[in-house]
């Protein structure tokens, strides 16, 4: 389902001037709009396997982003860099959000460039352009690309992004909300199942698969903030997601696109005219 411009304004309330700000600097807008003007300026060629961009761009791309990824981690010894596109969660996330909203084509050994709706997006207000991204997301981009192990069940519970919908938009502005608490209700209502034959930590994935579908791309959109805490493994300590809060543009956001979805009112029927037999029209 593609986005039409011409409906966005019709979304809900007005962004205030806090908001209009956040639009305004909003990183993940941003990085799109750097994504699209680099394919507009430069076409590059999709890879022969996947089509995906080639390394130079990806490299190219990534460090105009508002927090580019780094291209490279050194372990102890050895230092792994990144070898494809694939490998940059960030430019993966954008290029799929693009090809759902139709805003960019490419494809094997063939150019990547901007579509006409792509052109048009550049040209649209930070508004509208984070709105037909996060619409992009939710009713277009398979949630499954966030956590494509073969233990998740193919097709998602039909209830799984309606229910979704409307628990983010009764959850309190910048109160903390337990995640386990969260997707373990979530799991429950809409019916996630985990298909390995052993269930010992069916729980587990399936609250990871929580966390990387739904609650890690709403922090991409800065429509939630996490909150980590360190946990002890052994010798060390390692961050796990503790909960999670609502921002108020986060809410905005959430609201409005809420209110795109509601039908619209039906028009009354209309009036039946009456006519009293024997006093219209006789003598």
């Amino acid at each position: 389902m593609l986005v039409d411009s011409d409906t966005c304004p019709e979304w809900g309330a007005d962004p205030d001037s806090d908001t209009l700000e956040w639009l305004q600097n909003h990183p993940l807008r941003k990085d799109t709009v750097v994504f699209l003007e680099y394919l507009r300026a430069h076409r590059p060629v999709g890879t022969q396997n996947r089509g995906n961009l080639p390394l130079k761009a990806v490299r190219e791309i990534s460090s105009r982003f508002v927090d580019p990824p780094p291209m490279e981690e050194i372990v102890g010894e050895k230092v792994y860099r990144v070898r494809n596109e694939e490998e940059v969660r960030r430019l993966v996330f954008i290029h799929e959000l693009a090809f759902a909203q139709v805003l960019a084509g490419g494809g094997r050994c063939r150019q990547w460039r901007l579509t006409t709706e792509g052109e048009e997006f550049l040209e649209l207000s930070p508004s509208l352009q984070l709105q037909m991204l996060f619409f992009a997301w939710w009713l277009s981009y398979n949630w499954r690309h966030h956590y494509p192990w073969e233990n998740l069940e193919e097709s998602l519970p039909l209830t799984l992004k309606p229910i979704t919908l409307d628990r983010l938009v009764h959850l309190p502005v910048e109160e903390s909300v337990p995640f386990e608490e969260f997707a373990d209700r979530l799991i429950a209502d809409t019916g996630l199942v985990w298909l390995a034959e052993k269930q010992t930590y069916a729980q587990m994935y399936l609250r990871s698969a929580v966390q990387h579908m739904v609650i890690q791309p709403l922090a991409d959109f800065l429509a939630i903030e996490l909150e980590y805490r360190e946990e002890l493994v052994g010798t060390g300590t390692y961050e796990t997601l503790h909960g999670f809060r609502t921002t108020a543009p986060g809410r905005w956001l959430l609201n409005n696109f809420a209110l795109s979805l509601q039908p619209e009112p039906e028009a009354p029927p209309p009036p039946r005219s009456i006519v009293l037999e024997g006093v219209l029209g006789h003598a």
